[in-house]
């Protein structure tokens, strides 16, 4: 939801923008790839953090930390 909520805003306003400046459609694929690409970095990271909180193992310690 996150990601097409702002994907959406930052066409919006690239669309806006092109219509006050008359530079169709550059604002517009400008919003699009960074309201794209900044939700997708976003939703990666969030995805990453998730997959390495579950890889600890039962005494705690992820598998690279076996320092024993």
């Amino acid at each position: 939801m996150q990601f097409f909520v702002s994907l959406l805003a930052f066409v919006y306003a690239g669309n806006w923008m092109d219509a006050r400046f008359h530079t169709a459609p550059l604002f517009l694929l400008v919003g699009l790839f960074i309201g794209g690409g900044g939700s997708f970095v976003v939703s990666y990271r969030r995805l990453m953090r998730g997959a390495n909180n579950t890889t600890t193992t039962r005494s705690g310690q992820s598998p690279t930390d076996r320092s024993s």
